[in-house]
């Protein structure tokens, strides 16, 4: 055994990844559909060869560890999801030959906005963040915990279609904490209607209306 110095909060330390016990090519071989690139996974985990080796995963949700025995649990880490990966892909919707007919390249009927979450449905703010919210962050630094408040920045988009001039507030939509650097970066984004005009837009100006919490 070695002292623990740190894992990093990737999604290769957590449960996933190709079965090493799969026999290649059959659909056991596919790789874990809600991580394809961690590691310890397998479908013999009850009936392990004699002598088998499997590393282990890094990162376990602590309700349901993975325990000699018991049913292997789901995968939980940190880290953004990627589109092809589930259940983020259960969320983009049907893309067949009625949707070429009727929709493209409108999403299909079934699309569904969760698909732009990328985080992992444990991590998801369940209201509109606005800036203020109260952070309490633990086990991410070697000082120990700290909280803070999430910073409150207004901003302003002025878009110019031809001549037209639209403004429009951004809206704070994701929050990426670093917690060994004990930092914090803010995603905002706006939609701007150009009614069959994209090709007249010349571009957008930000401004900063009102900052708390940032340190200048």
């Amino acid at each position: 055994p070695e002292d623990f110095a740190g894992v990093r909060l990737v999604w290769r330390a957590a449960l996933g990844g190709v079965d090493p016990f799969a026999e290649p090519g059959s659909p056991a071989a596919a790789p874990h559909p809600h991580n394809p690139v961690g590691r310890g996974w397998t479908a013999r985990w009850s009936d392990l060869p004699e002598g088998a080796e499997l590393a282990l995963p890094l990162i376990e949700d602590p309700a349901r560890p993975v325990v000699p025995g018991r049913p292997l649990p789901p995968p939980h880490g940190f880290g953004p999801l990627q589109p092809a990966w589930r259940p983020r892909l259960d969320h983009a919707g049907t893309y067949d030959e009625a949707w070429m007919a009727t929709r493209a390249p409108l999403p299909p009927e079934d699309f569904s906005e969760a698909f732009h979450q990328t985080a992992p449905a444990d991590q998801i703010y369940p209201g509109v963040l606005r800036g203020g919210e109260p952070v309490e962050v633990e086990g991410l630094h070697p000082d120990g915990p700290y909280a803070f408040r999430l910073p409150q920045v207004l901003l302003e988009a002025r878009t110019r279609i031809g001549t037209a001039r639209t403004q429009e507030r951004l809206r704070l939509v994701a929050a990426i904490l670093d917690g060994s650097a004990r930092s914090v970066e803010l995603v905002f984004n706006a939609a701007v209607a150009c009614n069959g005009r994209d090709h007249a837009v010349e571009g957008s100006t930000v401004t900063v209306r009102q900052m708390a919490g940032v340190a200048r």
